[in-house]
């Protein structure tokens, strides 16, 4: 299988070759990243399908249904990364492109719009978490699918967010990052490539389930590892700090939140990704998060 695997992401790494701006060379990034997702190389993945991004809005294509599900995509890889903001911002446009060419009433409109009001929940903004899931669960009602499968998953969550408190105790990407420090803390200290992205994925699962405190430990703990590997100066190092910003803002401490992003947008620099995807984002939180400083500074 792996065989299998690394000859097909050859196969679109050779196809490359076209100008990756044209519809052939964002179909091969996608093809490229769908063949990193499946060989579990996450990072190439995010990468591979941020490229197919840029090459879709280049050939004019991105706001498109097929520029809707690459995001979807995208979305998804960047949650299981740990990269909340990313994967909120990546849901929120192909749910606004799917509106734009009026097909939110699909099936697989309707999906990514419950993943969106997910996202927003792992976020702790419950509020909007259950306006997305209301709009889904009328436009199922409205198609009388609410009885499926997908419509009886909007159900289930609007009714957990409306009436039942999440818990920390029983969220399930939660205790997979718990179960992972674990079984690493028996292998030995925590200070290691694999220690430090598990402790970047149980800040994000505890912030998921509005556990700021808790979050914002296990983050300072993944900076640590991270810099003690010699790895925080990478993507997953701006994650960590934004993560970090995002779950300050979401205590009130909105001073500690545009420090972070500062600090974010200064690695994003020094390791020249300003200009990429996940350095626009932290230049959007930032913009976003100085507008907001009382103080303006």
């Amino acid at each position: 299988i792996c065989s299998s695997l690394s000859t097909k992401e050859s196969e679109y790494e050779d196809s490359l070759w076209c100008f990756t701006s044209s519809l052939p060379g964002a179909h091969a990034l996608a093809g490229l990243g769908a063949a990193r997702a499946l060989a579990n190389n996450l990072d190439g993945t995010i990468e591979a399908l941020s490229r197919a991004k840029d090459s879709l809005q280049l050939a004019g294509s991105l706001e498109t249904v097929e520029g809707a599900e690459l995001l979807g995509r995208l979305a998804l890889a960047r949650g299981k990364r740990g990269d909340a903001v990313g994967e909120v911002e990546e849901y929120t446009q192909a749910v606004d492109i799917y509106r734009s060419l009026s097909l939110l009433k699909t099936p697989d409109a309707l999906v990514l719009l419950r993943s969106f009001g997910e996202s927003r929940t792992e976020l702790g903004d419950k509020a909007r978490a259950i306006e997305a899931l209301k709009e889904a669960r009328a436009i199922h009602q409205e198609l009388g699918s609410l009885g499926s499968e997908e419509g009886a998953r909007v159900e289930a969550l609007l009714n957990k967010l409306q009436d039942v408190p999440m818990s920390a105790d029983k969220d399930p990407a939660l205790e997979a990052a718990e179960e992972e420090i674990k079984k690493l803390q028996k292998e030995g200290p925590l200070a290691t490539p694999q220690g430090a992205h598990a402790l970047l994925s149980l800040g994000a699962a505890r912030g998921r389930v509005g556990d700021l405190v808790g979050a914002l430990d296990a983050l300072a703990e993944a900076q640590k590892c991270y810099q003690a590997v010699g790895t925080m100066e990478s993507e997953e190092g701006v994650a960590v700090l934004t993560n970090m910003a995002y779950a300050h803002e979401k205590r009130g401490d909105a001073a500690a939140g545009l420090k972070l992003y500062r600090q974010a947008k200064s690695l994003c620099e020094s390791i020249d990704m300003l200009e990429s995807e996940t350095g626009q984002r932290v230049l959007k939180a930032l913009t976003k998060a100085e507008e907001t400083e009382p103080n303006g500074s």
